[in-house]
């Protein structure tokens, strides 16, 4: 292998020489690569963008993998791009006298139109935006990369785009397109109100377009008061024209809604501010110009990425090749058991949660010699679990903020130890010791009380089983990320008897191959090395 890749990818695992050649040969514009954990989705379509010759973007879904990319191929040419609030602005740092406050790009008082936009060294942002116009192997997250590619001050060109968790591009592309208007915000800089929750879309509308055309009169004002000098505080005046360009962006978007869309008014974070939320039913409609950009080779891939996928995405099978590979790793050190519980929902009764904790504790007490993670879905039930279980001592649980913190404690920590939380499921993973048994304490079923899901799941009935399944076969993969690693996923809720079996063409072939349901909790796996293979 040579391709100027780094030194360490030395050989090919399993079958992705396959995967390099099949992506280089499809006459397809879309190619979806379904490559299961550990079969090293990065060097094979590193080692396609290299072997084509040709300008490629490559997104991500979080910044984990950005960095982890930026690591491993920095040296063949790879440049990261992130948004400006990833970027100290040196044009803000403190005057001598001041008290020291790191400001980033993105709240610092300078746009670019000085030094940081024009000169070489200028500006860290800046001078990372234009590295990234000059490379042609460039990686960056999906809500940039949008955003980015829709203004006037774009990347440059790509005849390749690379979509990594790909699995996640729906609810990226939904996030970019849809609006969140904050009521405190309005009410500051345009000194009026959100409309009411049960005003129609037209309403909003209405609403949107009024103020959209204050607030560009505004900004054209303030600009050029900026640009003839007339401003007494330039930082301040700064600052606020990027308020007013912040909330003018997501008041376009609702100036110019058509189609079918949801608003939801809400009450959100420890102010419980009015926040309103005005989504696409269906963002698939706005793939072309706000994803694909007419880019003429378009690689998807994740461990589980479907079909659905691509349809939720607008694009047509025909212009699709789909390879779906198998896992690597041997399906009995990943085994995922369903195990004889209750259903557990909201109609479940005091005795059922009794048992249900009870068959929790059994699978527990059986493992105390290695870490585990219970995957509760809601905090409610975490908390019902900690509060109940006779292994509470062992558990750690966490709230939103402390997430990142306890899942570190975690990971540091010794057995017997066990992660309670509702939120580790896709973009972090616990290798080997870290964790060694799952508990999946509830089918991941999507909250139909969001308007935009209650909207989707009435008008396409299979839409949150998809939604589900995604979700639980990404809890599965947490735990087991080599072919010499091991972890066990136990099922503890009753509605996988007939969700499972039902809903398999949501699942990828690695995860079904591995679904077995039995009536008894199963003994925990032997902690005993894997057998050595050549080139996993």
């Amino acid at each position: 292998m040579n391709f100027d890749l780094p030194e360490k990818f030395s050989e090919w695992r399993h079958d992705q020489d396959k995967a390099v050649l099949r992506a280089l040969d499809s006459p397809k514009r879309f190619v979806v690569l379904a490559l299961p954990t550990g079969a090293g989705k990065s060097l094979v379509y590193m080692a396609v963008a290299k072997m084509a010759g040709v300008r490629t973007a490559f997104l991500t879904a979080t910044k984990n993998l950005q960095a982890q990319l930026t690591d491993d191929f920095t040296s063949c040419g790879l440049v990261d791009i992130r948004g400006g609030n990833n970027y100290e602005c040196v044009e803000s740092r403190p005057k001598q006298g001041e008290l020291f406050k790191v400001v980033s790009c993105d709240h610092g008082h300078c746009r670019g139109g000085s030094k940081c936009g024009k000169l070489e060294g200028g500006c860290l942002y800046f001078d990372q935006v234009k590295k990234a116009i000059r490379s042609d192997l460039v990686v960056t997250n999906y809500a940039y990369y949008m955003a980015k590619q829709s203004g006037e001050d774009t990347l440059g060109d790509f005849k390749m785009l690379v979509m990594d968790e790909a699995h996640d591009s729906v609810d990226e592309l939904g996030s970019f397109v849809g609006a969140k208007l904050d009521q405190y915000a309005v009410r500051m800089l345009c000194h009026t109100d959100l409309l009411r929750a049960d005003s129609t879309l037209d309403q909003w509308r209405t609403w949107a377009q009024d103020l959209n055309r204050r607030l560009a009169s505004e900004i054209q004002h303030l600009k050029q008061s900026l640009k003839l000098g007339l401003v007494g505080d330039w930082r301040a005046s700064m600052r606020h024209l990027k308020q007013l360009e912040r909330l003018q962006h997501e008041i376009a978007k609702v100036a110019g809604l058509q189609g079918e869309w949801v608003c939801d008014v809400q009450r959100e974070g420890s102010e419980r501010r009015i926040v309103a939320h005005l989504d696409p039913v269906w963002p698939g409609e706005y793939a072309e110009g706000a994803l694909f950009r007419r880019i003429p080779k378009i690689i998807l891939t994740s461990a589980t990425v479907r079909p659905k996928t691509l349809e939720l995405l607008g694009i047509d099978p025909a212009d699709v090749d789909f390879i779906d590979f198998p896992s690597v790793f041997p399906k009995e050190r990943r085994p995922v058991i369903h195990v004889n519980t209750v259903r557990v929902d909201k109609n479940i009764d005091a005795g059922d949660r009794k048992l249900w904790v009870a068959k929790i504790d059994a699978i527990i007490r059986a493992r105390t010699d290695r870490k585990g993670i219970i995957h509760t879905v809601s905090y409610e039930r975490a908390r019902f679990i900690f509060d109940n279980s006779n292994f509470r001592d062992y558990m750690l649980m966490h709230e939103t903020r402390t997430a990142r913190d306890i899942m570190e404690l975690f990971k540091r920590g010794d057995a017997p130890l066990i992660l309670l939380s509702p939120s580790m499921t896709t973009g972090v993973d616990f290798p080997y010791d870290q964790c060694r048994y799952q508990i999946i304490a509830k089918i991941p079923f999507p909250d139909t009380r969001n308007k935009v899901m209650a909207a989707r799941t009435h008008e396409d009935p299979t839409f949150g089983h998809y939604i589900a399944m995604q979700t639980l076969v990404q809890m599965a993969g947490r735990g087991m990320r080599a072919a010499d690693d091991m972890c066990e996923t136990i099922i503890v809720d009753d509605h996988a008897k007939w969700f499972v079996p039902k809903w398999r063409q949501f699942a990828p072939r690695w995860f079904m191959e591995s679904y077995s349901s039995v009536g008894m909790v199963p003994s925990p796996l032997r902690l005993a090395p894997a057998p050595a293979l050549d080139k996993i």
